[in-house]
């Protein structure tokens, strides 16, 4: 029977958020004498003033009511108005996340920027008129408004980010075993909206229309400006598409999907590195159910052994050079490289994505709490400067498996943007003999069809038949490599000044006059100066690679 209250506090509550959005005038901070009749409003008021007392009426009985017992059970009143109150505040936030974030997608599977931020922009505007009502009610059923607001949007974001994770992992979590659900406030799921049902709610067509906002096959990411373009300039997804998608899901949303690109990342890196065992060190993971199905088990090994001899050591330019990289890449042109390809370019997206969302709350948090911010920095800081001086002396304190300090740090960093996606440790594997070579005929092999853009600061395209991006391809190899040993970085990083060096030595030695360098020498320059940008490496790091006055060479 008290379940009623609650349906018609909020019934009466929609009426309010009518009236006070639609209707009545915000009154400003400061107000003339003579402007005053003008927000007057007297019949709006009214009925304000009407609604208001109807929703005290239906909770003054319940507030004045003591415990009681039914059978051996006690029933307190108040907690039973507060449960219910939660539990229609879920239905009704849950039910406007659905109905809202449904977005349209054409034949070819694209997704239009206008009709995602008209959407987000909607929900926004909608949800504040919502929960600025709710604040306006709480003293009069005497609840705590803006803490159960905040407390089930909590909830709601973490059930729905655990039921979208379900497709990233083997081990599912039913929502009844959700640690989110709740037997009092239920959060109510809805059947998936899209045609192929790969998304069971509404956060995952979100990060749907984010991957598809930007696919490295279609657009093209600048770094200067933090956001993806059409290669004829156009702006498609930027930094106020993601302040409105803050403003739509809050921050809690927006760590959400943060964990979601997360999985994400994890899964393509697990694809990446299996794969590579099986070709390269005929490793089949223990979990393989038919492994007799499995193709090209060390079909690779022999190539990169060759090839690995005939460059050693890496600080010599080998005889007969372009032989060998001509050989080494036409070899493992398909399907090795090409599915190393979309792995690759798949978990740079991801990340440059978590980059931006991470911009955007690191933003908001410096906006609405400045202090927690530079609180949460100056407290990093000091733990970082501990662990290292633990690790250059072991008599100094180190915060051990006892203690909750990193984790319940690293929470805050990751709600307020202070994290760094890309460096972060996302999988554990073997050691990977060859890799770097296997990188090396990667990059040999796409960096070629693409070219440095002025004005994008970044590699691109040279034809549309390409379906590549540079910027996350340079990011997805930041991101495999700090998966491993820095060996292999550097290991990488000699093969590449290798490959400058014998170039340059092929193109200069037959000339006596000065020439410039050759475009695909261009290309590895630039490959090179952006993956010192993102993996926050010292150029300087590369002078033990190539000489400094090659690299003065590139304007960038």
């Amino acid at each position: 029977m008290l379940e009623v209250i609650p349906k018609n506090v909020f019934s009466i509550l929609n009426q309010l958020i009518e009236l006070q959005t639609k209707q009545m005038r915000q009154l400003p901070v400061q107000l003339e004498l003579e402007h005053i009749s003008k927000y007057t409003q007297l019949a709006q008021r009214y009925t304000l003033s009407k609604s208001t007392h109807k929703i005290s009426v239906f909770t003054e009985g319940v507030l004045a009511m003591e415990q009681t017992l039914l059978g051996v059970i006690e029933v307190d009143p108040r907690k039973v108005l507060s449960n219910g109150i939660r539990k229609e505040l879920v239905i009704r936030l849950t039910s406007r996340f659905h109905r809202a974030l449904c977005f349209e997608v054409d034949r070819k599977g694209r997704y239009s920027t206008e009709d995602v931020e008209r959407r987000l922009r909607a929900l926004a505007h909608e949800l504040a008129s919502f929960r600025r009502s709710f604040e306006y009610i709480q003293d009069y059923i005497q609840i705590y408004g803006l803490k159960m607001w905040v407390e089930e949007s909590c909830r709601i974001m973490g059930f729905n980010t655990q039921m979208e994770c379900n497709r990233y992992v083997r081990k599912k979590i039913l929502p009844a075993q959700s640690s989110f659900q709740s037997r009092s406030v239920p959060i109510p799921t809805f059947p998936p909206t899209d045609k192929m049902k790969k998304y069971p709610n509404f956060l995952g067509r979100v990060v749907s229309a984010l991957l598809g906002l930007t696919d490295a096959r279609r657009y093209l990411y600048a770094p200067e400006y933090t956001g993806w373009y059409t290669p004829d300039g156009k702006e498609v997804c930027g930094i106020a598409l993601f302040s409105q998608l803050r403003q739509a899901v809050d921050v809690h949303g927006i760590c959400g999907i943060d964990n979601i690109l997360s999985f994400r990342v994890v899964r393509e890196l697990n694809h990446l590195i299996q794969n590579f065992s099986i070709w390269a060190l005929g490793k089949i993971p223990e979990n393989t159910k038919n492994k007799k199905k499995i193709k090209n088990v060390n079909a690779i090994r022999g190539v990169l052994t060759q090839c690995e001899e005939k460059l050693r050591p890496s600080h010599s330019v080998p005889m007969g050079a372009r032989n060998i990289y001509s050989a080494l890449e036409s070899r493992l042109k398909r399907p090795y490289l090409e599915s190393a390809l979309t792995w690759i370019q798949r978990i740079g997206q991801a990340q440059l994505l978590r980059k931006s969302l991470r911009n955007e709350l690191n933003f908001a948090c410096k906006l609405d709490s400045n202090l927690l911010c530079c609180s949460l920095q100056s407290f990093n800081n000091a733990l970082l400067n501990d662990i290292r001086a633990h690790y250059r002396d072991r008599e100094k304190p180190y915060p051990g498996s006892g203690n909750p300090v990193l984790s319940d740090l690293s929470k805050f960093l990751d709600s307020t943007g202070l994290n760094a996606p890309i460096t972060k440790i996302y999988v554990t594997c073997d050691q990977l003999d060859n890799f770097p070579l296997f990188l090396l005929s990667f990059l040999l092999r796409y960096l070629p069809k693409m070219k440095f853009d002025q004005d994008f600061g970044t590699l691109v395209r040279k034809t549309r038949k390409d379906y590549l991006d540079g910027a996350p391809i340079v990011v997805g190899i930041v991101t495999v490599l700090k998966q491993l040993h820095p060996s292999y970085t550097s290991q990488l990083l000699a093969f590449l000044g290798q490959y400058v060096r014998s170039e340059v030595h092929i193109s200069f030695s037959g000339s006596s006059k000065p020439m410039q360098l050759p475009e695909n020498v261009l290309n590895v320059l630039s490959f090179l100066e952006l993956f010192c940008k993102f993996s926050r490496l010292p150029r300087s790091a590369l002078d033990g690679y190539i000489p400094s006055y090659i690299f003065n060479s590139l304007q960038i």
